[in-house]
């Protein structure tokens, strides 16, 4: 039985079945009251702005370009009227925004947090969201950085290696006997990271230990614009020499294993390998269906270099370019 079993999971409904009956309690409500308005401020004039500077040309619904104004929201936000299929909408429809309930200035924070490699629990604990709530809205950050790696082209000296992410117990192959399968197996996810120091790419391979061929289907595309490359003598790069024939440094294991940071000559993309798995660590129940978000997320936070206002601007800039609707029941429906 869940100990938790009928603990509300959003921090002011925790509080609101507390007796208000001394000076204390009283306090300790109010406080708790005063967050909670804070965190969730009605549409500002700022946001109802920001919303109305969007251009609209087209019906969200039909495409059609035969639009009208059609007054304002009780909010201030323009409607439209489709003179051909007769939809009314906003300038967020249509958009990661349609049809939201919270002003987008509930995103800022939510994402701050993301890029500080923050779990979604503590996360939606500050924010005073439910739990639920911050896994739609990372879905939704996914899907705005679809595709985002595709246009990466590293160039200069190009460092490359992989990582492993381990899978779920359910997932894991076990030997006859309950043994486990030794060194780099099917039991662990293979993601390629190749970065040049300004950008990175991270790419999910599949299971077990990489392939020339999968590093000729997934890294190489990266590298065209590269003049060298250097690795730890991984057999599975060779294909790189082949393809691009691009100057190669070998740095092993055994001769880097112990250096510090600064002295390590792989520790450009040890650097990819740390932050990915710090985000990773921080989202311990990732479903494996995402492996490719949380990798365009890394390569972004990664092109960022720490400049969380910039990624703040990049993200939402990004969202209201996306185009893409993504609905809650189907964000958080169950797959097979």
């Amino acid at each position: 039985m869940n100990r938790f079993n009928g603990t509300p999971r959003t921090l002011r409904p925790s509080f609101s079945r507390m007796a208000v009956s001394d000076p204390l309690s009283s306090l300790i409500m109010s406080t708790v009251n005063e967050w909670h308005i804070a965190k969730h401020p009605a549409f500002s004039l700022d946001e109802i702005g920001l919303a109305n500077s969007l251009a609209v040309a087209a019906c969200p619904e039909c495409g059609s370009r035969c639009i009208v104004r059609n007054g304002k929201r009780p909010d201030g936000i323009q409607a439209y009227l489709c003179l051909d299929c007769g939809r009314k909408f906003n300038p967020l429809s249509g958009t990661i925004f349609d049809g939201h309930k919270m002003p987008v200035s509930e995103w800022i924070e939510f994402l701050i947090h993301l890029f500080q490699y923050e779990s979604l629990l503590c996360s939606s604990l500050d924010n005073q969201n439910a739990y639920n709530t911050g896994r739609y809205w990372l879905k939704k950050v996914f899907l705005i950085l679809d595709g985002y790696q595709d246009g990466i082209l590293l160039s200069g000296d190009v460092g490359v290696d992989e990582c492993f992410l381990v899978m779920k117990p359910k997932d894991l192959i076990v030997l006859e006997g309950g043994k486990k399968l030794r060194g780099t197996s099917r039991n662990r996810h293979c993601v390629y990271c190749a970065a040049d120091g300004s950008g990175a790419v991270l790419l999910p391979y599949g299971k077990g230990s990489p392939s020339r061929t999968g590093e000729r289907n997934t890294v190489i595309p990266h590298m065209v614009a590269a003049s060298s490359f250097h690795d730890d003598g991984d057999s599975a790069h060779n294909a790189i020499v082949k393809d691009l024939g691009l100057p190669r440094t070998v740095y092993p294991t055994k001769c880097t294993k112990g250096l510090r940071d600064k002295d390590d000559p792989m520790d450009d993309i040890n650097s990819v390998h740390r932050e990915f798995k710090r985000l990773m660590t921080a989202h311990g129940a990732y479903g494996r269906r995402n492996v490719l978000g949380y990798c365009n997320l890394e390569s972004f936070i990664y092109a960022h270099h720490g400049d969380k206002a910039a990624m703040v601007l990049d993200m939402l800039r990004r969202s209201f370019e996306c185009g893409k609707v993504l609905r809650y029941r189907e964000a958080l429906k169950k797959h097979g």
